[in-house]
């Protein structure tokens, strides 16, 4: 192998993995034409042609003896055969093999009708060191039949060629290496657009395949890769693979290939990975299939798990599914994706996946939710979920009972908002106030509009104000939110597809139009109260309308010190018993306070607090009852009352001994 024809697949290598590893960055590809309505044969007819019969070249001498090639076979000067048509019905239109010279097949039309078992339009066996390039290639739709076959055979480039109609594969790859598939149109043959067996470190790349029945590319289906542990290496970019089975399906087991790039669409799977190991699909557009990316076991491979595979920085859109779903595997990684508004789950890892990271993905807008867990082991972290309350973990659907211990408030591919308000006098607005804010770049170059909204709850509900706008400012007549109001404010960005970044003040601020103002008066009590006094107040007012309570406090010594009675009062009288006080003169004080904190208070006038208790007989009806003896206001009142109390008392006790003597007399 020569050296210098490995330095592009080096190169590609590196790129690929340095955007892997590149934080935030998402490949814009442009991808080929995908020419599935109306394309043409490039202008080749078969009238334009030279018409010759099938032919086999099997040496070096061959290119030369048939007489449709010229050029000696070199690098420099290769054998080329350009402008002829063969059609017919053969088992091999061109059939070479055992040659190593340089060669090309340019500019020809090749159809091939017939209907045994695995015949084939040009069919490289052997070989190194050929070009099939610009031809149309039908088969006619002959059964058993193929467009181009290559085996053991390396350094083949087949570009620019349209391949059609053919019973089993447009292009067929066995145990061959360091070939290239670039810029072919492949479509409505039986089989898969492109299979690749047991074949390594070679590009297929800006094909379009469609209408292929096992889909585009098969590795191992559009494209399809698969069968032996040498399958490896392989670079699969910038190829578009719709209406098919799968767009891109490696089966049976496969390593180290690179799937980057690719937009596949409208088919049973986007791009389907079985068996596969130490693989990148990176930079893909995947919409419209059943499944976007499935990872799974094919029948034969129930002990061979795929594993250490990377899925990032795809989009992943309207798939009748999941946008990703790990059916089978273990330690694969699930990073930096986009994927939005899939009918089923943006992620499912299902029973028989194990520890697969899902990271810095973006997700939202899926039907039965942003994620699912039936795994053992998965981690899921630092997404982002559309509907994620803002605080706390992110629970994750599933028996697994996982969750996402740190979502991300913003998408990963908007950038973060910074807010200023502007015309604020400390934390008070009033008027017309400006907000600006920076303008949210998108990596997809999506347009983005903006909103303003505002929060009377500490955030627990947001009102808009404004939606819908370009620039990155507004002004906001604050006299459509009540004076008084406490509010913080949220400025979001929204992209086309309904991601959406936003920054919220850390502050709040008071609205405040008008003068805040609070009127109280209390009802004056009577010169002199004892016993339940009962205090009463008008209700007070507050022009912001916000709700009050009422706090109650008195003083004995004019207002120097006071005790409070009652507090968070709602009603506008207080029954005080004031045998709990000395006598003396008092004043009473009520405070209106506000839900926001301003309060304002009233006095009443003074008044005397007299609790005498009478020093008369007691009533006999009301000896059995308890009562309470006021404290009086000076210790001379307290002695002479108990005095008085043993005088009576002591008259009491003589009066019922004299009325016992007379009875006895009496007898």
């Amino acid at each position: 192998m020569n050296p210098k024809n490995l330095q592009p697949r080096i190169e590609l290598f590196i790129l690929i993995f340095g955007l892997l590893f590149w934080p935030g960055t998402y490949l814009i590809q442009v991808p080929a034409i995908d020419n599935y309505f109306g394309y043409r044969d490039r202008g080749l007819s078969t009238n334009s042609l030279t018409e010759i019969a099938p032919f086999i070249i099997s040496s070096n001498s061959g290119f030369t003896s048939s007489g449709y090639f010229t050029g000696v076979g070199t690098a420099d000067d290769p054998y080329l055969m350009q402008g002829y048509n063969i059609t017919a019905s053969s088992g091999r239109l061109i059939d070479i093999f055992n040659t190593d010279a340089h060669f090309i097949i340019r500019d020809g039309i090749f159809k091939n009708s017939h209907s045994a078992a695995y015949s084939v339009s040009i069919s490289l066996w052997d070989t190194k060191n050929g070009k099939i390039v610009n031809n149309t290639i039908d088969g006619l739709g002959g059964l058993e039949n193929m467009g181009i076959t290559i085996g053991n055979s390396d350094n083949i480039v087949i570009e620019n060629n349209i391949i059609r109609n053919n019973n089993l594969m447009g292009i067929d790859v066995k145990t061959s290496d360091y070939n290239t598939i670039v810029n072919n149109i492949i479509h409505d043959n039986d089989g898969a657009g492109i299979r690749a067996e047991s074949s390594s470190l070679s590009v297929f790349s800006n094909n379009t395949l469609f209408n292929n029945a096992w889909g585009g590319i098969r590795l191992g289906g559009g494209i399809y890769l698969g069968e032996g542990d040498t399958s490896y290496g392989n670079i699969i970019s910038n190829n578009i693979a719709h209406h098919g089975r799968n767009g891109i399906w490696t089966w049976g087991v496969t390593n180290t290939n690179s799937y980057v790039g690719n937009i596949l669409y409208n088919n049973e799977n986007g791009l389907a990975i079985e068996a596969s190991n130490n693989s990148l699909m990176i930079n893909n557009t995947i919409y419209s299939n059943n499944n976007g990316i499935l990872v799974h076991l094919g029948p034969e491979e129930e002990d061979k798990a795929p594993y250490n595979n990377t899925i990032a920085k795809n989009i992943v859109y309207d798939n009748f599914k999941n946008g990703i779903s790990i059916q089978y595997g273990k330690e694969n990684n699930i990073e930096n994706n986009l994927i939005y508004n899939n009918n089923e789950y943006g992620v499912y890892t299902e029973v028989s996946s194990f520890k697969t990271n899902v990271m810095f993905n973006e997700l939202r807008g899926h039907i039965l939710g942003n994620g699912y867990d039936d795994g053992s082991g998965n981690i899921y972290s630092n997404n982002y979920y559309d509907d994620w309350s803002g605080s706390g973990s992110y629970l994750i659907d599933g028996s697994a009972n996982n969750q996402d211990p740190t979502p991300n408030a913003n998408p990963n591919h908007m950038s973060s908002i910074s807010l200023t308000i502007e015309n604020n006098n400390n934390q008070t607005l009033s008027g017309n106030v400006f907000i600006s804010w920076n303008h949210s770049v998108d990596t997809f170059s999506h347009s983005i509009t903006y909103s303003v909204l505002y929060s009377p709850n500490d955030g627990i509900s947001w009102i808009t104000v404004v939606s819908d706008l370009t620039e990155m400012n507004y002004t906001l007549n604050t006299s459509i939110i009540a004076d008084g109001t406490n509010v913080s404010f949220k400025v979001q960005g929204i992209d086309e597809l309904g991601f959406v970044t936003q920054v919220i003040t850390n502050d709040t601020y008071q609205i405040a139009n008008s003068l805040h103002t609070l009127s109280l008066s209390v009802n004056s009590p009577n010169d002199v109260q004892s016993r339940i006094m009962t205090i009463s107040w008008l209700e007070a007012t507050d022009s912001w309308g916000h709700e009050l309570v009422y706090d109650l406090y008195y003083s004995n010594d004019n207002g120097n010190t006071w005790e409070f009675l009652a507090l968070d009062l709602t009603s506008t009288s207080f029954n005080w018993d004031t045998t709990t006080v000395n006598n003396g003169e008092y004043i009473i004080k009520v405070v209106a306070r506000d839900t926001e904190g301003a309060s304002i208070e009233a006095f009443s006038l003074s008044f005397a607090i007299e609790n005498i208790i009478s020093t008369a007989s007691p009533d006999p009806t009301t000896l059995g009852e308890s009562s309470t003896i006021p404290p009086s206001s000076s210790g001379a009142s307290l002695n002479l009352n108990i005095v008085g109390l043993f005088i009576a008392l002591t008259a009491f006790v003589i009066l019922n001994i004299t009325q016992k003597r007379l009875n006895r007399f009496s007898k």
